[in-house]
């Protein structure tokens, strides 16, 4: 046809038997329900628009690239070219299940509506559901990806995207939950809800924000240089023992918790950050600009060593004093008021409280760096002893004990507040000759006691 062509059944099926050429734009429609098209040699120079009845499904091959200009098919819908799938901005429906398969697949309209799932394969992909929300089946691509679901963005197989992508819902949910999902470049989000993202591989994201709750279940979770995270809900990040959590960017900011479970954990956030319940098998590196706490009735367990960095000053206070913490490497702070609660013997790596410090141990408190208090001190051991000898130690109010034995040093004047202990009492501070003798009287009668 050297022109425009419509081809129109009224009843059975709309198919070809042979090569069926249009160099202009062309129009394939059924009237009768049921009634599907089915053209498997068509080349169509121009647009193609599909029109089926209710239950009609349509089959598209071609051998050249497929536009398609606004389409309604009441049933499913496949498209397979070897070259590239695009669209103008007409209206673009499909009640049933899409399959598509060319190189670039670009149905980015507005007034799209998969009603059924989308699978594709292709190079770069953009969808786009401005109606409903976006169902995906098992899908792939070698380059990006980059899909906008209205009403949410869930899955029925496994995405397998190489390059970048990103994934953006206005109002619903994100359910990419599909624990054999592949994402081997960075990931974005953009989600006014809640977002669910699984994958076999370590994910790498780029600059996201989720207006809800963050589910992430992977290898490994990393971010792209100066590009930050926002969850406003809870985070949840599991990547097993064996992966590390880097989600260490200046600009993050977590909202109402971060729960997690991996090898090493790096946390950075532009204002204060909550915990839930955490595990570490490595390390736990913590920097935020707020406080730092934890839910009630959750636990730190931490196997290598934790650091906890807060840089705000009189307002930058660490509380984690639940009772079901238990850091098995050194711990290391810096902030205002420190609350630190250890169901392991403690040791503390150097580290500054600005304001008042609260330790609380079931078996001892001890030291690999020296300690430094701008305001009172309480150590406390349930059975066990408290050993805080490093010479650098340097506790500006009052340091009150209670444990069996206790070896306390302090470079500046040392003076206790309430201090009970079972056995004996080792002090030293490096003032003058006065206040010595007054701290080994003290010494002896507790020693007596």
């Amino acid at each position: 046809v050297g022109g425009n062509l419509t081809a129109t059944a009224a009843t059975g099926v709309l198919s070809d038997t042979g090569t069926v050429s249009v160099t202009g734009n062309a129009i394939f429609q059924t009237t009768a329900a049921g009634n599907g098209i089915v053209l498997d040699q068509i080349a169509v120079t121009g647009t193609i628009n599909l029109d089926t009845a209710a239950g009609g499904n349509a089959s598209v091959t071609s051998a050249r690239p497929i536009n398609l200009n606004g389409s309604s098919v009441r049933g499913n819908l496949a498209i397979t070219t070897p070259g590239n799938i695009s669209q103008t901005n007409a209206a673009f429906t499909v009640t049933g299940n899409t399959t598509l398969s060319g190189t670039v697949i670009g149905l980015g309209a507005a007034s799209n509506d998969f009603q059924g799932t989308v699978g594709f394969t292709g190079s770069n992909v953009v969808l786009n559901d401005q109606i409903g929300g976006l169902a995906l089946s098992a899908s792939s691509a070698t380059g990006n990806v980059y899909i906008t679901g209205l009403a949410g963005i869930t899955q029925t197989g496994a995405l397998n995207v190489i390059g970048s992508t990103a994934l953006n819902v206005n109002t619903g949910n994100m359910v990419l939950g599909n624990a054999d999902n592949s994402f081997t470049g960075p990931v974005a989000l953009s989600v006014n809800s809640n977002a669910t993202l699984a994958a076999k591989n370590a994910l790498v994201l780029d600059e996201s924000t989720v207006r809800g709750n963050l589910t992430i279940d992977a290898l490994g979770v990393d971010q792209v240089l100066n590009k930050f995270l926002i969850v406003d809900g809870d985070a949840d990040i599991d990547v097993t023992a064996n992966g590390d959590i880097s989600l260490d960017n200046a600009l993050n900011n977590f909202g109402t918790g971060v729960s997690f479970n991996a090898r090493n954990v790096a946390l950075t956030d532009l204002n204060g950050i909550n915990f839930g319940n955490g595990t570490a098998a490595g390390t736990l590196a913590v920097v935020a600009n707020g406080a730092i706490t934890q839910a009630a009735s959750t636990a730190l367990n931490i196997t290598g060593n934790a650091t906890f960095t807060n840089s705000t000053g009189a307002t930058g206070d660490i509380t984690l004093a639940n009772a079901g913490n238990a850091f098995a490497g050194t711990i290391a702070f810096t902030g205002n008021d420190v609350n630190i609660n250890d169901s392991t013997p403690m040791v503390l790596a150097q580290s500054l409280a600005s304001g008042d410090l609260n330790l609380t141990n079931a078996t001892s408190i001890t030291q690999t760096g020296k300690l430094t208090v701008g305001g009172n001190t309480t150590a406390s051991v349930s059975s066990g002893d408290i050993v805080l000898g490093n010479a650098g130690n340097a506790f500006a109010g009052s340091v009150g004990l209670s444990a069996t034995n206790a070896t306390l040093t302090d470079s500046t004047a040392l003076m206790f507040g309430a201090t009970t202990l079972t056995g004996t009492l080792r002090s030293e501070e490096h003032t003058s000759e006065l206040q010595s003798r007054q701290y080994l009287v003290c010494r002896l009668l507790l020693e007596k006691k």
